[in-house]
């Protein structure tokens, strides 16, 4: 998309938040952090690949840039619209680093380190950090300290006020089931296990996960039974749809709307269904992504529901191509 159909939202030491920026004007300022999106900031995200690198890029070479929310706002951007690039984990290591030294200081609150935390879980990073042996000014020597283990024990401090906000465990209730994934030997403080089990499980099926499933379940050619909705898998993970298929090969099927991708390009992932997709795997499923360009418009599901099923059907059909083709 040209840039002139987005804001680009920043946060720089020579701009106020919110300032919109357009053309060339971003040339002036190269060491802004961006989020792109549409011009509500509660839009869908948009990708724009060089940008979001050139922003990437000044953040670690700019260390009058490197404040804890230009960071913040920087590393999220990052899990959400750049997991796959390869500036993302030397990003997080450069704002590890700093992080570490504010989280000792007692400097963030615990909206920062939620935030913190859902980046640094969305984008798989564990960067290891130099942290002081000892406490005060007669810690001389340093340690290396995994960033994340660091983070757990910040949260711990600001638990109370974290859990008076649902919002905010909410979202450090997901970064905790990311980690039960991916370090499964990493060491949760109770306080934040119990603030985990705060969390809910709200399933809300819709017209379309309804019309995926009953077709899975009814389509010999398929190959595949034990069709079920809304299962958990492990770790409060949830999936649409699950099935087992021959030799045993256990599927989780996600009905994805547009929510879960870049408003621009429906290619690309945002970055907490792309973990999201990992965990599961890692869980011991083949994640089977059945998207909404796939499948037949709401209109002709209520108009031709023969055809609609047809359509459904190709497309799941194709969605396990593509995810046997990924495992392979």
């Amino acid at each position: 998309a040209p840039l002139s159909d987005v804001v680009l939202y920043c946060v720089c030491p020579c701009l106020k938040q919110g300032v919109a920026l357009l053309g060339t004007s971003w040339h002036a300022h190269p060491h802004c952090v961006v989020l792109v999106r549409g011009s509500n900031p509660a839009a869908p995200r948009w990708h724009h690949k060089p940008l979001l690198e050139q922003a990437a890029t000044a953040v670690l070479k700019n260390k009058e840039a490197r404040n804890a929310r230009i960071m913040n706002k920087a590393l999220m951007c990052a899990a959400l619209l750049m997991h796959s690039s390869s500036t993302t984990p030397k990003l997080f290591s450069a704002c590890a680093q700093r992080f570490a030294s504010l989280m000792r200081r007692g400097e963030l609150n615990g909206r920062v380190l939620v935030r913190l935390a859902w980046a640094t879980a969305v984008a798989n990073q564990n960067p290891d950090c130099q942290v002081p042996a000892g406490q005060g000014k007669a810690a001389t020597k340093t340690v290396v300290r995994p960033f994340v283990q660091l983070l757990l024990e910040a949260l711990k401090d600001k638990s109370q006020s974290i859990a008076a906000s649902k919002p905010l465990y909410g979202s450090l209730a997901f970064s905790l089931r990311i980690w039960a994934v991916t370090l499964p030997s990493l060491k949760v403080p109770q306080e934040l296990v119990d603030l985990r089990k705060k969390e809910s499980h709200s399933s809300t099926v819709s017209d379309t996960q309804k019309v995926v499933t009953r077709i899975l379940g009814s389509t010999p050619s398929l190959g595949l039974h034990k069709v079920q909705s809304e299962v958990n898998v492990g770790h409060g993970w949830f999936v649409d749809i699950t099935a087992t298929g021959a030799a045993g090969v256990k599927y989780a099927f996600e009905v994805d709307g547009p929510q879960h991708f870049a408003a621009n390009d429906s290619t690309v992932q945002l970055g907490n269904t792309a973990i999201r997709d990992h965990c599961v795997g890692k869980l011991g499923y083949l994640v089977v992504n059945v998207t909404a360009d796939m499948l037949a418009g709401q209109g002709i599901m209520q108009t031709n529901k023969s055809m609609a099923d047809k359509q459904t059907l190709g497309a799941i059909k194709n969605a396990m191509a593509v995810a046997a083709g990924k495992q392979q």
